[in-house]
């Protein structure tokens, strides 16, 4: 009976805390918690290590973040954290449509590694890597033959 009161009562402040932020507190207050697993899961030794996640909310949709692979799963649930403490009726609330980044373009990204941290390198149309340099910096290639950035 204490478990189904606490539940009961943590629901509650979840919903209170939900609802007195403003639209852009709560969006920050995910980006937070994501920003935050990504750090922590930013560091790496060559580009295979580094891989794009997406971090997509119900809040907004941003374009992927470079982590070490070993972090994908945090970042899953951070995400999901994100949505479930802050994001989930963002719009019903009124705080805008979360889709208006889709349209911005996100550029050709890479994961790389870059002085022991992930990072994310948009390779653009002049940036001079093929495609077998894309797959070694962390899209699938079995090995780091000569594309380490860092």
């Amino acid at each position: 009976m204490k478990t189904i009161r606490m539940l009961a009562v943590l629901a509650i402040v979840s919903f209170l805390t939900d609802c007195s932020l403003s639209c852009d507190e709560r969006y920050k207050s995910a980006w937070s918690i994501i920003s935050q697993t990504a750090y922590k899961h930013s560091s790496c030794e060559k580009n295979r290590d580094c891989v794009l996640v997406s971090v997509n909310t119900k809040c907004r949709e941003d374009c992927p973040m470079a982590i070490n692979r070993d972090g994908v799963s945090d970042m899953e649930s951070a995400v999901e954290e994100a949505n479930e403490k802050y994001c989930n009726s963002y719009e019903e609330d009124g705080c805008g449509d979360s889709k208006y980044i889709a349209a911005y373009d996100c550029g050709n990204l890479v994961p790389v590694c870059e002085n022991s941290v992930c990072e994310v390198l948009d390779t653009g149309a002049d940036a001079g890597i093929s495609d077998s340099g894309i797959e070694d910096a962390g899209q699938g290639g079995s090995d780091d033959a000569g594309t380490d950035a860092g």
